[in-house]
Parts: structure tokens; C-alpha cells; sequence
């Protein structure tokens, strides 16, 4: 087993975001009264950086990646992660354009190899890919997430997996978490739950997202890859909650805790 570091729990703000608006700071006293130490994804475009450093240092708190548009000028990104202290560049998604055949991923992979050499070369910064569940389509036996794996550059291309979408895509969390050793810093935590009852129709099991432990994921095994191959942040999201997204937060948290987490 790889050696234990120092890590993060944190919250990806997602979670949280019809509060942001109107209850931004509210909203960070009670993650950081949880427990967290951190989150992603929080910067509000038009906030001065500063301003959003010194806020979340008041609650203890830190942003663990950059963001913003990377088709242009790169020098707000270069700002965010000095003043963030971070190295990772966050992107959600492969274009729609893309995601429907072999050459489009094959075409996104460059796209992101060009994108993480100039960031690399700027500022020493990698562009870090979270994945959905659309990227283990087959193409010929070969999914869209290998692609992604196999022709990207590791020096300039990282991962964030997130647990719920890669079992959702119908393959292994743990699997895909030690393959992406050396280029995955962060992992998404969520559960992958099914609905309790008969679906309209029989093949149609519904799924859910669902607090850490509330769901069908194996998390000891989870763990023991993250810590395999040294995570440093766990990041938890859950996109649609049943009830209060705060107290689905708490129910993670409490459980990470007692992963020895």
C-alpha cells in the first residue's frame, strides 16, 4: 500500500449552488463547521481573487483548483492558482460535439494535450478532466476514457474521477482510481444508489445520487486504491440531493470520518 499523505475533505461547490447566490458565506460556515477543509469550485467570476482568498481563510477553508476560459488568454487562470496555491486546472465535460464517436475523443485528447502544455508551460499547471458517464461508451472495444488515458500527455493531462459516473459507465471505481496513478491528485466522492420499488417497466431501474455509504459502492475498496496511489484531496458532490444538500454533506462527511479518512 502507497504511503499515507496529508489530505483534504472537501466539497465540490456544485453541491451547494442554489445557495451561493444569495447565501455564499452562510453557506461556507456550515460546510467549514462540518468538518471540510476545502472545496472546488467556489471562485464567483467578477469576485476579485483576494477578496475570495481572504473569505475562505476566515472559515479555514481552501479552493483546490482554477478555472475559467482556456481558448484565449490564460493569465486570469495563471492568477487564480498563485493566489489559490493550487496547480490544477479544472474541466467539466468534452464538448457535445465530440462525445459521440472514436475520432472525437481522439480529437478532444489533442485538444486537451495542446491546452495542458500551454498551461504547463505558463505557469507549471496541468488541466485536470472530470469525467460523466458518457466517456465509457464503446467504440469497437475501445471506450472513450481509454482514449482520453492513452493519448493524452501525463505531464499535461490529469483526472479527477468521480465514483458515481464511473460505475454508472458500468466499470470498476477502484480499477480506473489505480490507473490513474501519477496524474489524478483529486477524486470525486458520490454513491451510486437505485431507487427502492418496481420501474414502469422492467429493464428500467432508476439510479440516484446518493451520500457517501447511502448507496452500492464498495468504499473500503475505493479507499484502498485512493490511498494506493496517495490522493490528496477527496472531494465530495452530490448533484441532486432528496433533501437539505447541507445535511447530505454532513451524512458524507461522517462517513469519510469513519473510513479513517
Amino acid at each position: 500500500m502507497g504511503r499515507i499523505m496529508k489530505h483534504y475533505k472537501a466539497v465540490q461547490m456544485y453541491t451547494v449552488r442554489d445557495y451561493l447566490r444569495d447565501f455564499f458565506k452562510e453557506s461556507l460556515a456550515k460546510i467549514s463547521a462540518m468538518g471540510y477543509d476545502a472545496i472546488q469550485g467556489g471562485y464567483r467570476h467578477g469576485m476579485e481573487v483576494e477578496e475570495y482568498v481572504d473569505i475562505l481563510n476566515g472559515y479555514g477553508l481552501k479552493e483546490l483548483h482554477a478555472g475559467g476560459r482556456l481558448d484565449g488568454d490564460l493569465s486570469p487562470i495563471f492568477k487564480q492558482a498563485k493566489a489559490f496555491g493550487v496547480t490544477e486546472v479544472g474541466i467539466g465535460s468534452i464538448p457535445d460535439e465530440l462525445q459521440a464517436s472514436y475520432e472525437g475523443f481522439k480529437k478532444y485528447a489533442a485538444q486537451l494535450n495542446e491546452i495542458g502544455k500551454r498551461l504547463f508551460e505558463g505557469g507549471g499547471l496541468s488541466v485536470n478532466y472530470h469525467n460523466h458517464a458518457l466517456e465509457f461508451a464503446s467504440f469497437g472495444g475501445t471506450n472513450g476514457m481509454d482514449i482520453l488515458f492513452e493519448e493524452t500527455d501525463p505531464k499535461y493531462v490529469h483526472f479527477t474521477l468521480d465514483t458515481h459516473w464511473v460505475t454508472c459507465g458500468g466499470q470498476s471505481p477502484s480499477k480506473w482510481i489505480r490507473r490513474a496513478e501519477g496524474r489524478m491528485p483529486y477524486v470525486h466522492f458520490k454513491d451510486y444508489a437505485i431507487n427502492a420499488g418496481k420501474a414502469e417497466y422492467l429493464e428500467g431501474v432508476s439510479k440516484r445520487f446518493a451520500e457517501v455509504g447511502q448507496g452500492n459502492i464498495d468504499w473500503e475498496d475505493v479507499v484502498s486504491a485512493c490511498r494506493d496511489i496517495n490522493i490528496s484531496a477527496y472531494i465530495v458532490e452530490q448533484d441532486f440531493c432528496q433533501g437539505s444538500p447541507f445535511d447530505s454533506l454532513k451524512i458524507s462527511f461522517d462517513k469519510l470520518v469513519a473510513l479513517g479518512l
